[in-house]
């Protein structure tokens, strides 16, 4: 009976699957009907056809799965809500009028086309009752800059022009100097509006052009009922409808001025813009100097309006330009709050000109050894009234031109040494508490957005000033700061260092046998260097610290592979600092490899560096080493790409494994190179190991120390 049975199941279950498969391909077919004739529709309906209008009405009551594609993605949707969209793209209802929303189907929509006079208007290309030269807007008018006039002369279409200006017969009007031209530029960008699927992406063409011939900005609301006078990112297209709405209300205003060179208005005068409306345009700026000067003056100018413009300039897609920082219309609102604030309490934001030359000294990535010790000199004089002018320079340019990652060691260890001083002055901590707000509305990572970690651990002394500054002031903002510190310090847990399994393969492997003719092979294998860059770090990733002068001879002949690629795993697999992978940087790599055993070997690039971990004996100087654990992997002031610089705290952890005998239970390598996911931060190690001599009692006096910014989870 099972013989029989099996076939027939087998019978059935390829009649269910070609059934299933009928029925999809069905599905499909009908969904590809409708969707045709309801794009058929919509063609005719933008084109002015309205018998196609009403042709539309029965899909309002259709549910049908019709599947649509936005780009490249699928878009399952059904004929209902098509019908829907397009009429919300074709068609100009005022809300009294009709309500394109859930409620509308055929009937109601039929019952309304008989009811009404409805046209399509030849000036918005759109089908609708009332016109625009019946609607009203509200606008603002206001004289351009000379910065804006001098960018028209770049930014202006000039010819051959595009297909519209012709079109719409601009030539004509602006040689019979008539200003009716402006109502033909307003409509045909409001007819160029986002749609489904279909974007223009030139909108500065047209606000250009309607500048230069008026030497005006005008700004109308858009969606939001905000005021705008950039109009990108106006997908609804509210903001260009309510600037057609003006010029056909208002174009008869305007008479050409022969001797000024562009249309008048006649009945009233665009007010000057403030000094922060000038110099916001050129923060889009080609020039670098002039970008950065404009927006070094806005962070000093009027919060409140710099707040405002902001709004207009943040929600647009112009690109800042990259000497500024990486989010300049989020930096500058707390930047300006910031200055305001310093200006009315007596704070200095100015940079004393024996900083500005020790940062110049760290920009341009100079050598580790460089970056430590000017690093070192400064916060060696730095002083709390210097401290505002250092936060200032790092947030008023592109995070690396501002050595971010030197500003971020050093603002760390600052802080840490100077907090109990700061809070002594009731002015000083309340600044430290508003810098720990602003900084973290910057909307970027680093340091800058960790201040409040500072009271974490901390003396008491500390924790009872911020207590007294709670209850003294008269600042509610300020009382809400000192809340949130005392919190964050009530709260604070000592992080528990947890140590990777040891049973993670990858840092098992420790040595590689026939290294030469392994790598003899590969050189076989993969003639070409692109790809041998792939498979070359994945075998150094394997060898033992004995194996890498033998490794480094055979790489020094491999001259057609990238340096960096070649000879980064000294440095991440076994921590050796290198400031550059040059052949004489190489050559004395070797010679110290030679000359030295592996303990001796960090030691020496240890202290070639500068690192302050050393007595004068030469031994181990247990508070310098703390110190270079807690401040030595930094987190960037600023941005800095959201990586961590460890310089020297790798080598520091090796030399701290000799001479103890114990690697805290550690992998023997941090990284094999040749399997970037598999590498981990010094970050937990370096807890480990200030855990460890603390426990050791090796330092003393540390336990009330603030902690650093950095190393966190």
């Amino acid at each position: 009976m099972c013989r029989f049975l099996l076939p027939l199941l087998l019978f059935f279950t390829l009649q269910v699957s070609a059934q299933k498969k009928a029925t999809r391909n069905d599905k499909w077919e009908r969904s590809e009907t409708i969707r045709k004739e309801l794009y058929r529709l919509k063609g005719e309906i933008a084109s002015g056809d309205y018998a196609s209008l009403q042709a539309l009405a029965p899909f309002l009551d259709d549910t049908s799965f019709v599947q649509e594609f936005l780009g490249y993605h699928n878009y399952p949707n059904t004929a209902r809500n098509v019908a829907l969209r397009i009429l919300n793209e074709n068609t100009l209802f005022l809300p009294e009028e009709l309500q394109l929303d859930s409620s509308l189907n055929a009937d109601r929509f039929l019952s309304f086309l008989q009811q009404h006079k409805v046209v399509f208007n030849d000036l918005c290309e759109i089908f609708l009752i009332t016109p625009p030269e019946n609607r009203q807007t509200t606008y603002q008018l206001k004289q351009l800059s000379e910065y804006d006039i001098e960018q028209l002369k770049t930014d202006t279409l000039e010819a051959p022009y595009p297909g519209w200006y012709y079109e719409n017969q601009l030539d004509g009007f602006l040689v019979q100097k008539n200003p009716q031209a402006m109502l033909w530029v307003a409509a045909e960008w409001y007819q160029r509006r986002s749609r489904f699927n279909v974007y223009y992406f030139d909108d500065e063409d047209f606000r250009n052009l309607l500048r230069r011939l008026t030497h005006l900005d005008i700004g109308v609301p858009n969606d939001k009922g905000e005021f705008t006078f950039l109009y990108d990112d106006d997908y609804y297209a509210e903001a260009k409808l309510n600037l057609l709405v003006y010029w056909a209300n208002h174009y008869q205003d305007y008479r050409w001025n022969d001797q000024l060179g562009y249309f008048e208005n006649t009945k009233e005068k665009g007010v000057p813009k403030s000094r922060e409306e000038m110099l916001f345009p050129a923060l889009l700026s080609d020039d670098d100097t002039a970008a950065l000067l404009a927006f070094r003056e806005l962070a000093q100018l009027d919060p409140v309006i710099i707040k405002e413009v902001v709004k207009d300039y943040d929600r647009t897609s112009f690109d800042r330009n990259y000497a500024l920082p990486t989010f300049p219309f989020d930096f500058l609102p707390p930047l300006a709050t910031l200055t305001q604030y310093c200006r009315n309490n007596g704070f200095s934001y100015a940079l004393p000109a024996w900083l500005e030359d020790s940062l110049a000294l760290v920009t341009d990535f100079p050598h580790f050894s460089v970056k430590y010790r000017v690093e070192n000199n400064i916060l060696d004089k730095l002083s709390v009234a210097d401290i505002t002018a250092l936060e200032f320079y790092g947030l008023t340019g592109n995070d690396y031109d501002r050595a971010t990652f030197s500003l971020g060691r050093i603002l760390d260890k600052f802080y840490s040494r100077h907090l109990e001083e700061i809070s002594s002055d009731p002015k000083q901590l309340s600044l430290f508490l508003l810098k720990a707000k602003l900084f973290n509305e910057l909307s970027i990572i680093g340091n800058c957005n960790k201040y409040m970690k500072k009271f974490e651990r901390c003396k008491p002394i500390i924790i009872e000033r911020l207590k007294q500054l709670q209850q003294t002031t008269a600042d509610t903002l300020t009382r809400q700061l000192c809340e949130e510190a005392l919190a964050v310090n009530a709260n604070y847990k000592p992080w528990q260092v947890s140590i990777p399994s040891r049973g993670e393969s990858y840092n098992e492997v420790y040595g590689v046998t026939d290294l030469e003719a392994k790598y003899a092979r590969l050189m076989k294998k993969f003639p070409d260097a692109e790809k041998r860059v792939m498979h070359v770090p994945v075998l150094m990733g394997n060898i033992s610290y004995s194996q890498i002068g033998q490794a480094v001879k055979l790489l020094l002949k491999d001259t057609a592979m990238d340096r960096y690629y070649r000879f980064h795993f000294l440095e991440a697999d076994f921590g050796i600092p290198f400031d550059s992978f040059e052949e004489d940087t190489i050559n004395a790599f070797l010679s110290a490899y030679a000359l030295y055993n592996e303990k001796d070997l960090y030691a020496y690039y240890l202290k070639r560096n500068g690192i302050r971990c050393f007595d004068k004996a030469g031994n181990l100087d247990f508070a310098g080493v703390y110190d270079m654990l807690k401040y030595g992997v930094v987190d960037a002031f600023q941005g800095g790409g959201g990586g961590k610089r460890d310089d020297g705290v790798y080598a520091m952890i090796k030399l701290l494994e000799f001479h103890f005998n114990t690697r805290l239970g550690f992998a023997r390598k941090r990284c094999k190179s040749g399997y970037g996911y598999s590498c981990s931060t010094t970050t937990e190690a370096a807890a480990a190991w200030m855990q460890f001599l603390e426990a050791k009692k090796l330092v003393t006096g540390v336990e009330q120390d603030p902690v650093s910014f950095s190393p966190n989870k």
